[in-house]
């Protein structure tokens, strides 16, 4: 949140609401130092470099005398991931996927890159047929600034190929280019293999 400040000198500075991110994190990331002038532009350049660093929900600024006091809310950490509902893909192999993209027991939790984690995992699922998947992330807050994260997935049944037609080919016919595909139509084996 950002309100009209008038401009006054820095003599002291102090950050409220901090946990597990230290105060120098926090003022090594702040644009402006003890004796510089606090101006409107240098609060709203204050904020958007906090929000920036990814640690934090929320960053106001109140002015008390002569001392800056910079109130955060730190973003929450994942205190526990819980996959429900998958039998085609592993929750190792899915877990691997989480770990890859930054989603993890111990990071902070940002609803931004679950969002990406889960496209991630819809395309895997559509490569191997399962257009038909859902995917569902229940944020569950916890005690010490923590959430559960359970992702619910709901698989749907595979694609199947009816019918196989081509367009165009002129020089070679189609049961040619049937027959040069990995993909096919159900036929009375496709049960067994």
């Amino acid at each position: 949140s950002v309100y009209a400040m008038n401009a006054f000198v820095v003599n002291k500075i102090q950050v409220e609401g901090l946990h597990r991110i230290s105060r120098q994190t926090v003022m090594d990331d702040l644009p402006i130092q003890v004796g510089d002038a606090l101006t409107e532009m240098k609060s709203n350049t204050l904020i958007t470099d906090l929000y920036q660093s990814g640690y934090f929900s929320n960053v106001s600024l109140l002015k008390k005398g002569h001392t800056l006091i910079v109130k955060v809310i730190e973003l929450p950490t994942i205190g526990v991931i819980q996959i429900k509902g998958n039998s085609v893909i592993k929750t190792k192999q899915l877990k691997q996927v989480l770990l890859q993209a930054g989603v993890q027991v111990g990071n902070m939790y940002d609803a931004t890159t679950l969002r990406q984690v889960k496209q991630s995992l819809q395309r895997a699922y559509y490569k191997l047929g399962k257009y038909a998947v859902r995917l569902k992330a229940d944020i569950v807050p916890m005690s010490r600034n923590r959430v559960k994260v359970i992702f619910h997935i709901s698989e749907g049944l595979s694609a199947e190929v009816k019918r196989i037609t081509f367009v165009g080919n002129n020089a070679f016919s189609s049961s040619t280019l049937r027959h040069q595909l990995a993909l096919s139509t159900p036929g009375i084996l496709t049960f067994f293999t």
